[in-house]
């Protein structure tokens, strides 16, 4: 086998293999990656076997003599090819380790790709990662909802969200979808997101325009509004078979009406009902250390569930 660090000029070659990958979403195209390079090194690789076919992507930057899959992004790991066997994952590994020792790195820090979104199998990934030694050093506790198996007796557990439901129909409150980001942002989430947890967005207001204007169909924003203003929104990174609710946030107006609970009524009963999973993301905090129990909590009561998402440490 051999491995290429990723420059511009392999870009048409990186994202067309995301098509026939087995564990690939559009967070992994370039443009997606690159959008806030200048935070990051960048030292993605992409491995081919011996007749020169692309087997595998690596996504990763640099920091000091560690390598990241990949600082900038939710998730990562090595993307597959849909066909790949086992002793070919096993080779693409160790031909990964070898490449980033020889370039003097002594760790990677290695954030799995969560099963919900893999198009295929990839448990290959589970038994190498056992085989090298990989420790185990953060688990995030996320929650999702499989649509599929999903009944109404899972849906809006409790009185008060029943309450919340009644209340927002009363209120006439409507759901928009737009791409109107700036009002929900600046008055709305980066308020709430100072005063309950004292952090900012990921993405600044001119990052997350600038990603929906690039990818119009895979990130959605969704508002309730009351009287034409906005009191709750979420915005939605969708793949092929999953929504991912990215930011949630709502007015103290909002919360007063219910809004939230409308929203995802609509959202999970509605709008994503064919879809196969809903994922509220993560509710753990201190690098992981620290569960928010409210926050998860008021997850479960639209019937999701808690999952893990698993961050390796790679010994070179």
């Amino acid at each position: 086998m051999a491995i290429k660090k990723y420059t511009s000029a392999d870009k048409q070659i990186w994202d067309n293999f995301l098509s026939i990958s087995k564990n690939a979403t559009f967070l992994f195209r370039r443009d997606f990656i690159e959008y806030h390079g200048e935070r990051f090194i960048d030292h993605s690789v992409l491995i081919f076997n011996s007749k020169k076919k692309l087997l595998a992507l690596f996504p990763a930057c640099q920091k000091k003599k560690t390598i990241h899959s990949h600082s900038g992004l939710s998730y990562g790991g090595i993307i597959f090819h849909q066909d790949i066997r086992l002793h070919e994952a096993k080779t693409v590994f160790q031909v990964l380790l070898n490449y980033f020792q020889s370039q003097g790195f002594q760790k990677i820090i290695y954030k799995q790709l969560p099963y919900f979104y893999q198009q295929y199998p990839n448990y290959e990934e589970d038994i190498i990662l056992y085989q090298l030694k990989a420790q185990l050093i953060r688990k995030d506790i996320g929650a999702i909802i499989d649509l599929q198996s999903l009944r109404s007796t899972t849906f809006l557990r409790g009185r008060s969200r029943e309450l919340d439901l009644q209340k927002a129909q009363n209120h006439n409150l409507k759901i928009i979808q737009s791409n109107n980001l700036s009002y929900f942002w600046k008055n709305i989430l980066i308020p709430n997101l100072k005063t309950r947890h004292q952090i900012s967005p990921t993405h600044s207001l001119n990052e997350i325009t600038y990603l929906v204007d690039l990818f119009p169909k895979n990130i959605r924003f969704f508002s309730v509004q009351k009287n034409q203003q906005i009191v709750a929104g979420t915005l939605i990174f969708q793949t092929d078979e999953v929504a991912h609710a990215q930011y949630i946030a709502s007015s103290e107006l909002g919360k007063k009406h219910g809004a939230l609970t409308l929203l995802f009524q609509h959202l999970v009963r509605n709008k994503y009902s064919d879809f196969k999973f809903f994922s509220f993301g993560i509710s753990t905090e201190n690098q992981g250390k620290n569960l928010n129990q409210g926050l998860h909590t008021w997850k479960e009561s639209f019937g999701a569930r808690a999952i893990p998402h698993n961050i390796y440490q790679i010994l070179i």
